[in-house]
């Protein structure tokens, strides 16, 4: 993908932020828990896992990372990040908040002991390339990736590259059975997958006014949401 597309498919996901067409479930540590039970787990079974270092790929201001209760160190990584500090976005509370790509992760090897990676996946420049480095700093073994994605279900490949191009935060749309075949190429092991029908966002009146909502929506009909777990080795 061009550095370009890519370009414009963050310059819409900052859109959505400033035109508050972000789904109000992403706010609170209830409304994450809830996202987060699409794939049968909770916030707290998460934290039963007493994970030492925790890291949230693409967090935005108010990613998952900023609701688990760990006393381990919780890092949050976005291209965006700086942009959502100096427009007074981003929610503090005690995560290392790091500017940068999933592409290039600066980490060390073998350092987390628990990934997310949700909707994110969709918007990256590579995804081949990101899945690669969350599998490179993932503990072997014990670590898990929490990954989730809004794909495509064969019926709608056909209509991919017309999306690609028109579907301005989501330059890419896999299917399950891609992300699986590239999880297990660069050395994942999948514990858990599932694919449903994806599930509408609530969007607020006031918000229909934006064409950015009404693609949203129908965003949620062409889309499956993807979610698998997967470990390293």
């Amino acid at each position: 993908m061009s550095d370009m597309r890519w370009r414009i498919a963050q310059d819409a996901e900052l859109s959505d932020w400033k035109q508050a067409c972000i789904p109000s479930e992403q706010f609170s540590r209830d409304g994450w828990n809830a996202y987060v039970g699409f794939q049968d787990l909770t916030l707290v079974e998460l934290e039963r896992l007493k994970p030492s270092r925790c890291l949230e790929i693409g967090c935005g201001p108010f990613g998952i990372i900023h609701f688990l209760d760990t006393p381990g160190i919780r890092v949050g990584i976005d291209p965006l990040m700086l942009m959502f500090e100096s427009s007074g976005y981003v929610d503090r509370r005690g995560v290392c908040r790091v500017a940068g790509v999933g592409e290039q992760l600066p980490f060390d090897n073998d350092s987390f002991d628990l990934i997310f990676c949700i909707n994110v996946l969709d918007h990256v420049q590579s995804p081949q390339a990101v899945v690669r480095e969350m599998l490179r700093i993932l503990r072997p073994q014990t670590g898990l990736l929490v990954l989730e994605v809004f794909g495509l279900a064969s019926t709608f490949v056909p209509l991919r590259p017309v999306l690609d191009r028109l579907d301005n935060p989501h330059p890419h749309h896999p299917t399950l059975s891609e992300l699986k075949a590239l999880l297990v190429r660069e050395g994942g092991r999948i514990e858990y997958e599932r694919a449903d029908k994806r599930r509408a966002y609530r969007i607020e009146l006031s918000t229909l006014r934006s064409v950015r909502a009404w693609r949203h929506l129908v965003s949620n009909w062409l889309h499956l949401r993807i979610a698998l777990r997967a470990r390293k080795g």
